[in-house]
């Protein structure tokens, strides 16, 4: 701030400051493969990555009929046009194993599983609520009935 001369007292001018350095506070597309790759440590997924590896092609074609069958529901009928059509998935199976995984060990909510995979957390939530059932199936990572409503097992699951 400083005074003019010719108006004495009454009369000021306000210079401007510099910008202030504000945080940058992080986008879902900011999200690096190092929180991917946090999500997937056998410490939150409770599996080694060959369990994980292991267990991708066991659900494989139980989702592909879990995706195909949701698709026909929706369409009403069998498919119209050749395969091929449709946006692009943004989590792949592994992913959304990952999600369902972190959901059921932690009982992790959606926001933080998409934060964790760099996704939105409607994306997570759609792919907790598809893949629930695959792993529910498979008997190995169904959440306990009675307790806290975690899943913690005493070892990590295993191929």
């Amino acid at each position: 701030m400083s005074r003019h001369d010719f108006h004495g007292e009454w009369n000021y001018t306000l210079h401007p400051l510099a910008p202030l350095d504000t945080p940058h506070t992080p986008d879902i597309a900011d999200v690096g493969e190092d929180h991917r790759a946090a999500a997937y440590h056998p410490a939150l997924i409770g599996m080694t990555p060959d369990a994980l590896t292991c267990l991708t092609p066991e659900l494989t074609s139980a989702w592909n009929q879990q995706l195909e069958a949701r698709r026909h529901d929706r369409r009403g009928g069998e498919r119209r046009h050749a395969l091929g059509g449709g946006g692009v998935a943004k989590l792949e199976l592994t992913d959304r194993i990952v999600a369902g995984l972190l959901h059921l060990r932690f009982s992790m909510l959606s926001p933080l599983v998409g934060q964790l995979l760099g996704v939105s957390r409607i994306t997570a939530a759609r792919a907790i609520k598809h893949v629930l059932p695959l792993l529910e199936r498979r008997g190995r990572t169904a959440m306990p009935s009675g307790g806290s409503g975690r899943y913690t097992p005493s070892a990590p699951i295993t191929c």
